[in-house]
């Protein structure tokens, strides 16, 4: 199983299981258009034809709970002044009312003369991937083994990896 392993700003551990299903996007910038796959409509709740043609990025943050669009603007907008990597959780409100959290990873890409052009990602539903609240990376693989583990329906595997996480301790 591929992951991805990053460390927040306190030093805590974070795995996120690239095997989880993912929804990809690409906005061109300079267009003001956003095409999605599929999955991408789902974990958002929209069409995904409408994806498929293109939005304006204001109908993404339109379905942002209000609360969570300044961090996740701020966060784009520096990935657009810079071009570094970007990532960031939020909800979005799905048309029958339910919330659903979300991550976010991007990076804005430029033209040949400096000027951003394209802004490609991938989103996933917050509960798929394992957050871990401790700097120990052996912990951190053990509770991402045990999601897997949990997922699959393997008993077995779980009750062992549960107790050495409680061992550990």
């Amino acid at each position: 199983m591929e992951d991805c392993l990053h460390s927040d700003p306190n030093g805590k551990i974070n795995i996120i299981p690239l095997g989880q299903a993912m929804g990809f996007y690409n906005w061109d910038v300079v267009e003001n258009r956003l095409h999605g796959d599929s999955y991408l409509a789902e974990l958002y709740g929209l069409p995904k034809e409408e994806l498929a043609k293109g939005i304006q990025v204001e109908k993404i943050f339109s379905i942002i709970l209000a609360e969570d669009r300044p961090s996740i603007a701020a966060n784009i907008h520096r990935a657009i002044l810079t071009g570094d990597a970007s990532n960031g959780e939020f909800r979005v409100l799905h048309p029958n009312g339910a919330t659903r959290s979300l991550i976010a990873f991007g990076r804005c890409l430029r033209d040949e003369t400096g000027v951003p052009t394209f802004y490609t990602g991938a989103v996933l539903d917050a509960r798929s991937s394992v957050k871990s609240h401790t700097t120990d990376p052996l912990e951190a693989y053990c509770r991402a083994a045990l999601a897997v583990a949990e997922g699959r329906g393997n008993e077995l595997a779980a009750r062992y990896l549960s107790s050495a996480i409680k061992a550990a301790l």
